[in-house]
């Protein structure tokens, strides 16, 4: 029934809905919304019972601040932060899909899946401040990672890796001997409720494009077929 009312539609009225369909589309796509979200998100005062729910989250100034790997295996703060200089983080060509929980060596469509389609983050190399080297996890694309200079590294966890597999590309693409475990620092941030609330946003200023785009493009295309057929 609807492929009936599609045929019988004026052509003019079904480019106006493909064209307003494809604008509304591309624009719930590439601005960067969930950036915006993050910098109203509050920062997570530290609490010895810290919760995993946090990972992701900005930390406040009384977060914990690890600086070596026996920092990180102590066990003393199990979240905690790490305040590094940008040029001792080493980006990987190696990502993380947050929805389907699954690791890929291609980043073509990250920046698609950054606001549509649950989000995907990227493995860093970070030079600790004693000079250890570890794996991090970072949504880079969501958080404010500045050209130069110190940034305090959202809320983390250390991960032990359990799939063989995925320690092997870990160890392959981060050029570390050893590797049994790295550092979530993106997790669960996009479950948050300014996450979710954005994406409310997102899709209601959709609809506005979609139909005033609709209307502006149906009144173009109207009068473009009408002074054609005056023409003929």
């Amino acid at each position: 029934m609807m492929n009936s009312a599609l045929y019988k539609m004026k052509d003019e009225y079904f480019w106006a809905i493909v064209l307003a369909a494809f604008l509304s589309f591309f624009l719930g796509l590439v601005p960067n919304y969930q950036k915006y979200a993050y910098k109203e998100t509050r920062e997570i005062i530290y609490l010895p019972m810290a919760k995993n729910d946090f990972v992701g989250y900005p930390a406040a100034e009384n977060f914990p601040v690890v600086e070596s790997i026996a920092d990180i295996m102590s066990g003393e703060h199990e979240y905690f932060t790490i305040v590094i200089d940008v040029d001792k983080l080493t980006p990987m060509d190696l990502y993380y899909y947050f929805e389907k929980g699954k690791y890929s060596a291609n980043g073509f469509w990250r920046m698609i899946n950054n606001n549509d389609f649950g989000g995907a983050g990227r493995f860093f190399v970070a030079e600790l401040h004693s000079g250890d080297e570890v794996v991090v996890l970072l949504d880079d694309t969501t958080i404010d990672l500045p050209k130069k200079g110190i940034v305090s590294l959202p809320i983390g966890t250390n991960k032990k890796v359990v799939d063989e597999k995925f320690r092997d590309t870990l160890i392959k693409k981060s050029g570390l001997s050893e590797l049994n475990s790295y550092i979530d620092m993106a997790g669960k941030w996009r479950q948050s409720e300014e996450s979710k609330s954005l994406e409310e946003k997102r899709d209601n200023a959709r609809l506005i494009v979609f139909i005033v785009s609709f209307i502006v493009l149906a009144i173009v295309f109207n009068k473009l077929s009408s002074e054609k057929k005056k023409n003929k």
